[in-house]
């Protein structure tokens, strides 16, 4: 199976489902009643394994997928049609966690991340009807899942650490007013699921370091992938993690100029967080971190 045979059209559909020696206008309404019908099945199939899928991902209870071939099955279900029905960008996350189980990842917690991410994403894709906006998150679970094919790690860990690029969708003015919204939400969200780490935001750009453990990282990270504030989402690091580097999580700006400016001075040219390779990106966010560390202990 290629990306590109997701689903049959529509048109081939509605001819199966028309009859023959009816008038014309009675085939055509005869073939649309005959689709809503062929949806709703497809849907009710889709929702099946969609849960199928999260409780072997999520849960205690494997509910009939006992192992990465029987996830690969239910993604697959999901994969070969439901881009038909309008969730194209749905078809395309349940046929890159195709990918992700079929070999390409390593075991530890940098793949069991990604596996998780796609398919609380995919869970979050089924309310959505298609929108060309939502094809971004896919990129990020592709750059996700890629990052978990390549990336080295502990075998096992209970804690991991995902760092990651963004671009900002609003205007240039409305920046800083954007990153406290988004900061505002990723904070409350990450208290709930217990993430801590650093947000740094400059010139339109977002640069993310999240920890904690999986599972939570990956709702986390499926969320944002979804948030209209944020675009362009590209993963530069993703590993186990042998302890936290935050107590917290927080978010920094260097739009004011000062120290922080200075730090962003010593990047190459600009600020271009998608072309720094995973040591130069967490290096920098620790260098950032460092530099906040230092000013709470100046003031305490």
């Amino acid at each position: 199976m290629t990306s590109a045979n997701f689903h049959r059209p529509l048109s081939r559909i509605r001819w199966r489902a028309g009859r023959v020696g009816m008038s014309r206008s009675e085939a055509v309404a005869n073939a649309e009643a005959k689709l809503v019908e062929i949806k709703e099945a497809v849907l009710v199939d889709c929702d099946k394994d969609l849960s199928r899928l999260d409780l072997w991902a999520f849960g205690d209870e494997p509910d009939g997928i006992e192992d990465q071939n029987g996830a690969y099955e239910a993604a697959q279900n999901i994969a070969a049609i439901i881009g038909t029905f309008g969730y194209d960008a749905l078809g395309r996350a349940a046929f890159g966690l195709c990918e992700q189980l079929s070999g390409e990842g390593r075991p530890g917690p940098a793949f069991d991340l990604a596996v998780k991410a796609h398919v609380a994403a995919m869970t979050q894709l089924r309310e959505m009807q298609e929108d060309p906006a939502l094809l971004h998150a896919v990129e990020g679970l592709a750059s996700l899942r890629t990052a978990a094919a390549l990336g080295e790690g502990p075998e096992v860990g209970a804690l991991a650490r995902v760092v990651f690029a963004s671009l900002s969708t609003g205007a240039a003015g409305e920046f800083l007013a954007d990153a406290r919204a988004l900061a505002a939400a990723i904070g409350a969200e990450s208290q709930d699921l217990g993430i801590t780490g650093l947000m740094l935001c400059h010139a339109g750009w977002f640069l993310h370091w999240i920890e904690g453990d999986p599972a939570s990282l990956a709702k986390l990270y499926a969320s944002l992938l979804l948030d209209g504030r944020q675009s362009r989402i590209k993963v530069l690091d993703v590993a186990g993690s042998p302890q936290r580097r935050f107590s917290a999580w927080r978010t920094v700006s260097a739009e004011s100029g000062g120290a922080q400016a200075a730090l962003l001075g010593q990047t190459r040219a600009g600020f271009s967080p998608h072309d720094l390779n995973p040591k130069a990106a967490c290096a920098l966010l620790e260098a950032f971190a460092a530099l906040g560390e230092g000013a709470a202990a100046g003031k305490a």
